[in-house]
């Protein structure tokens, strides 16, 4: 059969996936009363019931009474926390990160570790130090691992991110799963960021969204139809090489860069007129890419020093205003939802969305 045959849903996937649900809404939103699971999942009060029996049974969910005015104080449900963790790892350029979170993706336990000259031996040692030190701490269900890109995601490996130390093709993922008796997931951190969002933060009012990180580089990640968008080929988003000017040959000059090249926002923090024109230059590619995607909203990310309410008030109008069919629609721009420690944490989302697949805790 070709891998690119639909496949149907036997009784075992659906199973997985209604628990999975199940576990989701829980996860994600306050404490709800099997009422209100069953009118959110459209599960009949059996299949609801069996599952949350089982996820009490075996110590992930706890049911509490809640105290209320009226003459019924109603049962409701709530992650447990003797629940299993995960741990999110953040490889960057200048640190490596580590934090051990809750299955709501609070951070409980956090380090970080700042690294200049390095080798490949050296990062992904301070990487096994940081997370040895958060899996001793509790019980771990998953390591979640992002990094900075370009990266292979279907095979785990940190490809040749600019300003690397040189580095190149480092199979992280297969390392941390010899290292480690646990499921391992990679991602691109952009991508962990939309999902952090998607499941957590801002995104969850939208279907559609780019999450775009305004920090020292200009990169993305993308919601699309609440799933994240990654293509067959497992190579994340980068939107860092899109041209904003060229002169080829036969043109008298040459490539002159991309997006990464000409906006810098940490370079014009004391130049307002430079800055205003990095801004709409920023608010031009993403019109076009809005153009083809077109995304519901923008969620800024990034450090926000370099890019305050005013930078992101001038892009949202100017944004707006190159769509092709601005009279039509608008784009919301609005921040991200900013959880304590979200570097580490978000990279912890790639165990917690194994989970609300089902894939994780059946």
């Amino acid at each position: 059969m070709s891998a690119l045959t639909p496949q149907g849903i036997n009784h075992q996937r659906q199973r997985v996936f209604n628990r999975g649900l199940i576990f989701q809404l829980l996860a994600t939103e306050d404490s709800m009363s099997r009422t209100e699971l069953a009118n959110r999942s459209g599960l009949t009060k059996m299949t609801l019931s069996n599952i949350i029996a089982d996820f009490i049974q075996r110590g992930y969910v706890i049911e509490y009474t809640e105290k209320s005015p009226g003459p019924h104080n109603p049962i409701k449900l709530a992650i447990s926390p003797q629940a299993p963790k995960v741990v999110g790892v953040m490889i960057h350029r200048t640190h490596v990160s580590a934090a051990l979170c809750d299955l709501r993706l609070n951070v409980l336990e956090s380090r970080r570790v700042a690294i200049e000259a390095y080798d490949e031996e050296a990062l992904i040692h301070t990487a096994f130090q940081l997370t040895d030190e958060m899996v001793a701490r509790d019980q771990v269900l998953g390591i979640g691992i992002a990094s900075v890109g370009p990266v292979d995601i279907n095979n785990g490996v940190i490809l040749n991110p600019p300003n690397f130390c040189g580095l190149h093709d480092i199979p992280v993922a297969g390392r941390f799963r010899r290292r480690y008796d646990l499921p391992v997931y990679f991602n691109h951190h952009l991508n962990c960021n939309a999902l952090a969002e998607r499941f957590y933060g801002n995104g969850r009012a939208y279907h559609d969204f780019i999450f775009l990180c305004v920090d020292h580089d200009i990169n993305l990640g993308i919601v699309t139809g609440n799933q994240l968008y990654n293509d067959s080929t497992g190579f994340s988003s980068e939107i860092g090489r899109v041209l904003v000017n060229y002169m080829g040959p036969g043109m008298g000059g040459e490539y002159l860069g991309g997006v990464g090249d000409y906006i810098r926002f940490e370079l014009c923090q004391d130049n307002p007129n430079r800055l205003f024109y990095m801004v709409d230059m920023l608010a031009a590619v993403m019109g076009g890419i809005c153009d083809l995607l077109n995304p519901q909203a923008i969620i800024l990310g990034g450090e926000e020093g370099l890019f305050g309410p005013e930078q992101a008030k001038q892009f949202a109008i100017a944004l707006n205003q190159r769509l092709a069919i601005h009279a039509y629609r608008h784009i919301d721009v609005l921040p991200a939802f900013r959880t304590q420690n979200l570097e580490a944490s978000s990279s912890a989302i790639s165990v917690i969305r194994q989970i609300f697949k089902g894939e994780l805790l059946v």
